[in-house]
């Protein structure tokens, strides 16, 4: 975001994971394996080598028809997945860094939480 000319300090990371499970809403879905509007989907076939040095897959299609909106990803549901594949990439969309919008009257100097606040925070 920073090479598309947003200042750095209009931006705080937040990663997430296994501690906060991603609920696969319908936005998420329909970017994913519908597109939208402009762009096609932005998943695609998925493959990955375990730790243990095992290659697994799942396809676009797979994915499309596993991965549903409501879906929670969460341990015991990435678990129940019928395939190290599927398991490995509710993984990949779990770990993930999200952004949103904290505020709109952003001013150069500022930082993220606003005029005047403390940084380290």
């Amino acid at each position: 975001m920073i090479s598309k000319g947003i200042s750095e300090n209009r931006m705080i990371a937040k990663g997430y994971g296994e501690d906060a499970p991603k609920e696969l809403d319908s936005a998420y879905v329909q970017k994913a394996f519908f597109g939208d509007g402009e762009k096609g989907p932005t998943a695609t076939n998925y493959s990955t080598t375990t730790k243990r040095g095992k290659l697994v897959s799942a396809s676009f299609d797979e994915q499309k028809n596993t991965f549903v909106v409501g879906m929670k990803l969460d341990e015991s549901t990435i678990n129940s997945l019928s395939s190290e594949g599927f398991q490995e990439c509710a993984h990949q969309m779990n770990r993930r860094t999200e952004f949103k919008v904290l505020r709109t009257d952003y001013k150069s100097g500022e930082t993220a939480q606003g005029p005047g606040a403390d940084s380290d925070k």
